[in-house]
């Protein structure tokens, strides 16, 4: 069912479950985060870069049988090709959209103007720029972005977005 309202979808956080995966894949402390520029995200990063196998092997927050409605597009940060993006997507059955990847500190606005009536993200900074480039955007509650006040605009995963705005789908 992919109706009136056109949501674009964040990857990592939104429908991935990257933090645990990268830590337990490096054998790094598996305390959460407070934000990606942790030092054991920043200065690890670059070991998964081209790691096809850790990329593929993210698994998912929820099972994708269960959305329903088809995103009009996934933008990610992920620093790596779209296709790898886009093989993950299909692997675990997600709807086929198109897959932009900004690259980690990427503008996703410049991707999304005019082309979303939502987008799903779980970093408050995407959050925040966003929004102010009228886009309008809702945070899915994640432990890294717990501390920040957005009262209506969060959502606690895709599942509980589709279910509050069922309607508009």
């Amino acid at each position: 069912m992919n109706g009136k309202l056109r949501v674009g979808l964040d990857i990592d956080g939104v429908l991935a479950e990257l933090e645990q995966h990268f830590l337990e894949h490096l054998k790094l402390p598996l305390h959460h985060a407070e934000s990606w520029s942790d030092d054991r995200f920043r200065d690890n990063f670059h070991k998964v870069y081209d790691d096809y196998f850790f990329w593929m092997t993210i698994p998912p927050i929820f099972d994708p049988k269960l959305l329903k409605f088809v995103p009009t597009i996934y933008v990610t940060a992920r620093p790596i090709k779209a296709e790898v993006s886009k093989d993950w997507l299909n692997y675990h059955g997600f709807p086929d959209a198109p897959v932009v990847c900004v690259g980690m500190g990427g503008d996703k606005s410049a991707v999304l103007k005019h082309k979303v009536d939502v987008f799903l993200d779980d970093a408050y900074h995407n959050y925040v720029s966003l929004n102010e480039a009228g886009i309008h955007c809702l945070l899915v509650t994640r432990p890294h972005n717990i501390k920040h006040e957005v009262s209506e605009s969060r959502v606690d995963s895709v599942l509980h977005f589709q279910e509050k705005f069922d309607s508009l789908l």
